[in-house]
């Protein structure tokens, strides 16, 4: 019955996402070792803040922004494609200056991994948008 009612929240909760998007976090959850994390990994993309304390979380988001060219191998973030990634950002069009403020003011965030540093940049973002009110609660 368990597994039911999880793979039933799965399937609705990807449903709300593109393909691509879907399969993008698919592998980095194979390649990560995460599939135990699944849920919890679908749960906190829902949400424009998530924990940056989350070992789990940090290695698939480290994969995920490395595989969607946000960060590269090293863990430079590409500010061009950061940008775009924000541009129409969970349904709002958030104006170039916004982002272009938030780009330039998190991206020196660092962290310990790559993961840790994404995530950090993520929540710095979006709670910029937040001050600026460009996001709903």
């Amino acid at each position: 019955m368990n597994n039911s009612i999880v793979i039933f929240a799965l399937f609705v909760i990807t449903m709300g996402y593109p393909s691509d998007f879907s399969a993008t976090v698919e592998e980095c959850i194979q390649k990560e070792e995460l599939v135990n994390d699944t849920l919890k990994i679908y749960q906190y993309l829902q949400h424009p803040m998530v924990p940056s304390d989350d070992d789990e979380y940090n290695k698939f988001f480290g994969c995920y922004w490395k595989s969607i060219g946000l960060l590269d191998k090293f863990g430079n973030i590409d500010v061009a494609k950061v940008d775009r990634y924000f541009e129409d950002w969970r349904g709002i069009k958030i104006p170039k200056e916004s982002r272009e403020e938030a780009i330039n003011k998190c991206k020196h965030f660092h962290g310990g991994t790559c993961g840790q540093k994404a995530v950090k940049i993520y929540n710095c973002i979006n709670l910029h948008f937040s001050e600026l009110g460009l996001l709903s609660s």
